[in-house]
C-alpha cells in the first residue's frame, strides 16, 4: 500500500510553526536578559544614590558639630583657666570633657562644660555647671550619623608649657553602615569623616 506523503502546503505550515516557536523562545530569552540587566542597573543607581545621600548627611552633621563647638569655645576666656577631665586613658593629654568660662566668676560668668559620652555617643553642653537640668545636646547619634570619637587637648607653648588659649578638637563620625558599603571580602565597611581643628579663645 502506498502511503501518501504530506502535501507541500502542509510541510510549509510545519516549518512555519517550528520557526515561530524558536523565535518565541529566543525573544523570550532576550527579554528576560534585558529586564534582568535593567533591574541590576536600577539597583546600582539606587545604591549610589543612597551612598551619596549618606555621605552628604555625614558632612553636614560634622560641619554642624564643628560650628557649634567652635562658637561655644570662641567666646570663652583663658584667664579663668581651662580644665580638662575624663581622660581618654590614664596619663593621656586627650580629654572627653572641657570646663571653661566666659570671664571672671565675680562678674557673673558661669563655668560651662562640654562633654562627650563615648558609651551613648552624645555630645552635651552645660551652660552652667552649678545648675541642674540645663544641659543641651550638641549632637546625638542617628541611623546614618554616629559621633564615634571626640576629645579635646591643649596646645603647647615653645617652652613646653600648656597653652590654655588654644584648644584643639578631634572628632570622628561615621554612617553606622547606613551606606551599605562592603570590603572585597564581603565584610561591611564604615563611611567615616574625621575632623581636627583648633579654637583660639580670648586671653582677657
Amino acid at each position: 500500500m502506498r502511503i501518501p506523503s504530506p502535501s507541500p502546503q502542509r510541510r510549509r505550515n510545519q516549518r512555519t510553526s517550528a520557526t515561530t516557536l524558536i523565535e518565541l523562545l529566543v525573544s523570550s530569552s532576550v527579554a528576560v536578559l534585558v529586564v534582568g540587566t535593567l533591574m541590576m542597573l536600577v539597583l546600582e543607581v539606587a545604591k549610589e544614590q543612597r551612598r551619596g545621600l549618606v555621605d552628604a548627611t555625614l558632612q553636614i552633621q560634622a560641619n554642624l558639630v564643628e560650628d557649634k563647638v567652635t562658637r561655644l569655645l570662641r567666646f570663652m576666656s583663658a584667664q579663668e583657666g581651662v580644665q580638662t577631665n575624663n581622660l581618654v586613658s590614664a596619663g593621656s593629654p586627650f580629654a572627653r570633657t572641657i570646663v571653661v568660662a566666659g570671664g571672671p566668676s565675680g562678674s557673673g560668668y558661669k563655668r560651662q562644660q562640654i562633654s562627650y559620652d563615648p558609651a551613648a555617643m552624645i555630645l552635651t553642653h552645660w551652660p552652667d555647671r552649678t545648675a541642674t537640668g540645663n544641659q543641651v545636646q550638641i549632637f546625638k547619634a542617628t541611623n546614618a550619623a554616629v559621633l564615634r570619637n571626640f576629645y579635646f587637648f591643649l596646645s603647647s607653648k615653645l617652652d613646653g608649657s600648656l597653652d590654655s588659649a588654644t584648644i584643639n578638637v578631634f572628632m570622628q563620625m561615621d554612617d553606622n553602615y547606613a551606606a551599605g558599603r562592603r570590603n572585597r571580602d564581603g565584610t561591611r565597611r564604615l563611611t567615616q569623616v574625621t575632623r581636627a581643628f583648633a579654637v583660639r579663645i580670648r586671653n582677657n
